[in-house]
């Protein structure tokens, strides 16, 4: 059941996530303990194409994020990893669906 507090798109995200968690996970069955996992570094790269994309500066981005320009560029080298609710703001204010990128991501 959706709290009252979540969007429809956020409550969306999520379902897709929870439902493809297992998936993403390595044949072992252990996720990688590095932040710099081949998915990681994927998805850093992909936030920088989406951030220029909009035509924001690290620092633009980080004004807008209510952040300090090092916690874009954590991100960004794959040095900090995104949860689901970050994932969705950057993609409102730089444009882009979460839930696709993490399809994306999801196809290896």
């Amino acid at each position: 059941m959706q709290p009252k507090d979540v969007s429809d798109d956020e409550y969306r995200i999520y379902r897709y996530l929870k439902s493809r968690f297992i998936s993403l996970a390595p044949a072992g069955g252990q996720m990688p303990k590095t932040v710099t996992s081949p998915l990681q570094k994927k998805l850093a790269a992909m936030l920088v194409e989406a951030r220029k994309k909009a035509d924001l500066r690290q620092i633009d981005l980080a004004e807008k994020l209510g952040v300090y320009q090092s916690w874009v560029t954590h991100m960004e080298s794959g040095q900090r990893r995104i949860d689901v609710v970050e994932l969705i703001e950057l993609g409102r204010i730089m444009g882009f669906d979460p839930a696709e990128m993490v399809r994306v991501l999801s196809k290896r």
